[in-house]
């Protein structure tokens, strides 16, 4: 019920046998309005939902409490109060093992992004497989694309762009084949950002622009630091500004080293010469290893600004740094700016390609992205999976799941 009509009727629906069963069976009407709590943080209404919530956990039975919990404490990290969240959620770690990822589907997803959102990542990762394995096992199709989508955006704060991009164009075909529309723009914006950075710029476009004509009422913050940036290379530097006090907000808000990092960013971009480095150093550490692309996007933002400020040799040793992770995980767009640059320093990088991640052809006919006119698949690519530059083989545990999860009519000819 969850997920198979718009989140408004369906919060309304939760809420209402709530309401009706509240006599008879506090428990019961705990459960629903968990349920009703989700769906309208799933409609974009903080507010109510964190009510609702408060409400279930106040109701909440020994049986019923936990999912409460976790609803609660996911719009609690949503809404910015991360301290409490982490509160919430620690007495939960323990017992990870014992949840059942299809029985209780609702808890785990949103305990997977609660977990997220509060960065204990590798906890997120640990539920996000349990859930994935457990609906291919079961042949369950219908739960995959939200756990997909959001596996692809944690592969991708990683910098795993190949895994990012397969586990979301798997996302947004089974979201359109088993007819859930108002989970298509999530996997479809998510999609369109590995499309971005792997150069794939139509097929980023077409995606963003279905995502936003599926759903305007959802915005991510996570991607703030990527509207500033947006902003500053067009010139908009009033927009600039204002994006960057509402990212500011978010950081100083929830600590998060995300929204940290990504605003630190930012104010390398826009304050003088005596104050960027600082700025852009300490985004670098924030953003660290476990969230390397956005890492390399700040090496090269700071090796712009230091060419601009004539430190060329500084501005050269940044940019190398970032351009050689680039050409590593295939962006090319990002590579082909950090070439620029060293370039307008006065060192000519080797002419080399950027390696192609191992994708298979399965994933790019999952996005749409070999699609001839018509939605056709060109002939003499049907089948064929592209042997990745350096010899590697793809990752089992990633790639091959998703020609295994599509239904066998859509599965290319062999």
């Amino acid at each position: 019920m969850l997920f198979a009509g718009p989140a408004s009727e369906t919060q309304a629906m939760h809420a209402a046998e709530a309401d009706r069963v509240e006599p008879h069976d506090q428990a019961r009407a705990s459960a629903l309005r968990a349920s009703a709590a989700l769906t309208c943080f799933m409609a974009g209404d903080l507010t109510g939902a964190r009510e609702i919530a408060r409400r279930a956990l106040a109701t909440a039975g020994p049986g019923g409490r936990r999912a409460a919990t976790m609803v609660f404490a996911l719009v609690t990290a949503v809404g910015g109060e991360v301290d409490e969240a982490h509160a919430l959620l620690g007495p939960m770690l323990e017992s990870l093992e014992l949840i059942d990822p299809l029985a209780e589907f609702s808890f785990a997803l949103s305990l997977a992004q609660s977990l997220g959102w509060t960065e204990q990542w590798t906890h997120a990762r640990k539920v996000l497989d349990r859930i994935i394995g457990a609906a291919r096992t079961a042949g369950a199709p219908a739960v995959l694309p939200p756990p997909q989508a959001m596996f692809s955006e944690f592969e991708f704060r990683r910098g795993k762009v190949a895994a990012a991009y397969a586990a979301a164009a798997e996302s947004v075909q089974l979201a359109a084949e088993t007819g859930q529309a108002g989970l298509s723009s999530w996997s479809l914006v998510t999609l369109a950002r590995a499309e971005a950075v792997l150069g794939h710029d139509e097929d980023c476009r077409a995606h963003v622009a279905s995502g936003l004509e599926l759903s305007r009422r959802t915005g991510f913050a996570q991607w703030g630091a990527d509207l500033v940036e947006a902003y500053v290379r067009s010139g908009a530097m009033t927009d600039a500004e204002r994006s960057l006090a509402m990212l500011e907000d978010i950081s100083r808000r929830t600590g998060l080293r995300w929204a940290n990092a990504g605003a630190a960013r930012c104010r390398g971009m826009l304050t003088g010469e005596d104050g960027y480095e600082q700025e852009f150093q300490a985004a670098v550490a924030l953003y660290g290893e476990e969230m390397a692309f956005e890492r390399a996007r700040t090496l090269l933002a700071l090796g712009m600004r230091r060419r601009r400020s004539r430190r060329r040799a500084e501005a050269r040793a940044t940019l190398r740094e970032a351009l050689a992770y680039f050409e590593r995980n295939g962006a090319e767009p990002w590579a082909g700016q950090a070439r620029a640059e060293l370039i307008a320093t006065g060192e000519m990088p080797p002419a080399r390609r950027c390696r192609r991640p191992a994708i298979t052809d399965s994933a790019r006919t999952a996005s749409g992205a070999d699609r001839g006119p018509g939605g056709h698949e060109p002939r003499g690519r049907r089948g064929v999976v592209p042997e990745p530059e350096d010899g590697r083989i793809p990752s089992r545990q990633h790639l091959p799941q998703a020609r295994r999860a599509v239904p066998r009519r859509t599965r290319p000819p062999r």
